[in-house]
């Protein structure tokens, strides 16, 4: 799995199983247009769509639009 944003590239989580995995992008809020896919275990074959996720700097409280966290769920299509 690859994780990307505008101007950056990338953060990388490999795995032989089937998960789930978390990737930490870093300590504190992160607001950000990132973008979420599966590769191939080379790292050079992407195997699934990308997926858009969008975080805010806001704090992630009850009640607040703070946005830092995403799940993101592939399904495999054999």
């Amino acid at each position: 799995m690859k994780i990307s944003a505008d101007g950056w590239c990338c953060g990388e989580k490999e795995t032989n199983s089937y998960g789930p995995y978390e990737v930490l992008l870093g300590p504190g809020a992160r607001p950000g247009h990132w973008y979420v896919a599966v590769y191939s275990n080379d790292g050079k074959t992407q195997l699934s769509e990308m997926v858009t996720v969008d975080t805010v700097a806001e704090p992630c409280e009850p009640n607040s639009s703070g946005c830092q966290w995403a799940v993101v769920d592939f399904k495999a299509n054999w």
